[in-house]
């Protein structure tokens, strides 16, 4: 046995036209089988590889002779001595059996084929399957000599467990002829002795049979078949359908928009502020109304305010005046208990008042807070109005106001701050507050006895549809 190198397997060899059974079918060695499953998809056009197609294993042939239209038979050389092997030795036939063939070639180099195939029993009794060859996965191998395929054979027995070994020799089918015609009875049988004389040696129980595949196939034998292909009218009919839906795609939408209604214009809006006067008259008729008075308690503060000026120190939920369109005014009366009062007596008359007062009230354990919310009348704001001064400009347009008290104006805190004099009622209080253009009240705070502080402020305006401020006027009204 040489210990060159491996000699590097053939490219897969065209399919012999002289590797033909007596019923003319063709046998094709070097394939290289693929792990199939589902259904064969089909081709667009003609000149797509033969396939043959097994349950889990398909191979294509390439090269020459691809051509089924005469009606040629080719199949696998693998299944066609698989098949042989059947015949010869039925009960041998399971298992990995490793095959071995020389293929047709000048006198003393010819290529020798091998390939391995699992084997099942010709009937399974468990799983009622019938007989079955199902072709090791990758590409078949070739080699130069025997040497090389005998070291191909020992790696084969060394990682597999092989059940048998079967070969076709070319030298014995003939009878001493090769399929040239000339006389081979002689030097070209040391191949095939080499390696069945190896085999004896390195595995003496293997079986080993001599096939003559070529002889006749068995019927029914998986042959190569041309791919399905999908037909030029439907195919023509898809591009048609395509090019329909395409259009379709594109033509709809512009057909709807041609055919749909226009939209409704959009609202006139206006925008909208407090109506002059409106804090002023609401708060100070609020404030004069009767309001309930509390055995044990006294006065602490009472006021008004928008919605967002409320004192911090009253901590009343916000009724909303970010999100409402017509402006809430809260007025409030808060009361704190007298010392040396008992404070059981002066909660349960907090509790009768909270039964009879109709408005909002919480009962705290150092103080009483009754409060209600009206809502302020708007009006159209005026935009040839000019903007409203500096802080600083309108707090010194209203000291003028105010001559005789110098500290009754302040600016602090983004809002003019007038505490009103003793003597000072609240109607000319807000009279004498509202000679700034721009600068409106946003909270009255009145401490016991006294007339108490008027905030003022810009207050910016609100959009709004205009048919908020006349329901009879439609919205497309121009």
């Amino acid at each position: 046995m040489s210990n060159h190198p491996d000699t590097p397997a053939l490219p897969v060899p065209a399919p012999p036209a002289h590797l033909v059974a007596l019923d003319g079918t063709q046998m094709v060695a070097g394939l290289t089988w693929e792990i199939a499953s589902g259904p064969e998809l089909p081709v667009f056009g003609a000149g797509a590889a033969p396939i043959l197609r097994l349950p889990t294993r398909r191979a294509e042939l390439t090269g020459t002779h691809t051509d089924l239209r005469d009606g040629a038979r080719i199949t696998s050389l693998l299944l066609a001595m698989a098949a042989s092997l059947r015949r010869r030795a039925p009960k041998d036939a399971r298992g990995i059996w490793l095959f071995i063939a020389e293929l047709p070639g000048p006198v003393g180099d010819r290529p020798i084929w091998i390939g391995l195939a699992d084997l099942s029993a010709a009937q399974d009794e468990d799983s009622g399957a019938g007989p079955g060859t199902l072709p090791r996965a990758g590409r078949e191998e070739c080699f130069r000599d025997a040497d090389a395929a005998l070291r191909a054979v020992q790696r084969h027995l060394a990682t597999t467990e092989i059940a048998g070994v079967a070969g076709r020799w070319i030298c014995r089918q003939n009878t001493g002829h090769n399929d040239t015609g000339h006389n081979d009875t002689g030097q070209n049988n040391t191949g095939h002795h080499h390696i069945l004389q190896a085999l004896a040696q390195i595995a003496p129980a293997l079986p080993v049979h001599d096939l003559e595949p070529d002889a006749v196939v068995a019927e029914g034998l998986v042959c190569f078949a041309a791919r399905p292909q999908v037909p030029l009218t439907l195919l023509g009919g898809l591009g048609a359908g395509a090019a329909l839906l395409l259009a379709a795609f594109l033509v709809l939408p512009l057909l709807q928009d041609a055919f749909r209604a226009a939209p409704p214009p959009p609202p006139e809006m206006v925008s909208i502020t407090i109506a002059p006067h409106a804090f002023a008259t609401t708060c100070r008729a609020a404030l004069e109304k009767w309001w309930p008075r509390v055995i044990g308690w006294e006065t602490g503060s009472r006021g008004c305010a928008l919605a967002n000026h409320l004192p911090a120190t009253l901590d009343l939920p916000d009724p909303g005046g970010q999100t409402r369109v017509f402006e809430p005014l809260v007025i409030w009366a808060q009361f704190t208990p007298v010392r040396d009062r008992n404070p059981v007596l002066a909660r349960s008359a907090a509790e009768r008042v909270l039964k009879s007062w109709h408005h909002e009230a919480r009962l705290d354990p150092g103080s009483l807070t009754l409060w209600q919310v009206e809502t302020l009348p708007v009006a159209q704001a005026d935009p040839t109005l000019q903007a409203a001064p500096a802080l600083k400009d309108a707090a010194e347009q209203l000291a003028g106001a105010w001559a005789e008290a110098p500290d009754a104006v302040a600016a602090r805190e983004g809002a003019v701050s007038i505490t009103a004099p003793p003597g000072i009622s609240r109607a000319d209080l807000f009279a004498r507050s509202a000679g700034v253009p721009g600068f409106f009240p946003i909270r009255f705070v009145q401490s016991g006895s006294r007339w108490g502080t008027l905030d003022l402020a810009p207050i910016p305006s609100k959009p709004v549809p205009a048919s908020l401020l006349d329901p009879n006027r439609s919205e497309g009204t121009q």
